[in-house]
């Protein structure tokens, strides 16, 4: 996907490679275990942080509800001491049947060592810590998958291109979206 090359030192694109192992077991119980890589290619121009994560996660899934437990194995996002921090993802997924479901989300970060978060004002506490969540609906027709969903978090942020004029880049906001799996 792209990005903002100001906030990831001269990248405008993220890569993500992931492999695991999952497996379904009798009872509707479900484990998930694996690596992420982020990869910004481009960022450490002008002799910047060449940025990039490294991450393992666990996971598990019963019926309709999801955990998961990310762990950065690398400093977080090539921030200096900020190994070890951590994202819990919650998740809900109900089938309401004709097409219709329901999703929600809550995710909580956990920033480690010189890990900050920059807020509007242009302070940066920290290490600090936040909440992000998620509720929405689907409708499927013809295995296309259209959602709406409300998103937001606890904390106003700024980065990148917007901290030039303190823009506020996690309000509340609407998404809409149409996906298909092949």
């Amino acid at each position: 996907s792209n990005v903002d090359s100001a906030m990831y030192n001269g990248a405008n694109l993220e890569m993500d490679f992931y492999g695991g192992y999952k497996h379904a077991f009798e009872g509707g119980f479900g484990i998930d275990l694996g690596a992420i890589y982020y990869f910004y290619p481009g960022s450490g121009a002008g002799g910047t942080t060449k940025v990039d994560n490294t991450e393992l996660y666990i996971g598990a899934s019963w019926g309709p509800l999801t955990a998961k437990y990310n762990y950065a194995v690398s400093d977080f996002f090539s921030v200096p001491n900020s190994k070890g921090s951590s994202y819990l993802d919650l998740g809900f997924s109900y089938d309401l049947g004709k097409g219709w479901g329901v999703v929600a989300h809550y995710g909580y970060q956990t920033l480690k060592g010189d890990a900050r978060a920059p807020q509007i004002g242009g302070t940066f506490p920290g290490p600090d810590n936040y909440s992000d969540w998620k509720l929405g609906a689907t409708y499927t027709v013809e295995g296309w998958v259209i959602g709406l969903a409300y998103i937001d978090t606890n904390r106003s942020y700024t980065g990148g291109t917007a901290a030039l004029s303190n823009k506020d880049i996690s309000g509340a906001t609407g998404v809409l979206s149409v996906s298909k799996s092949f």
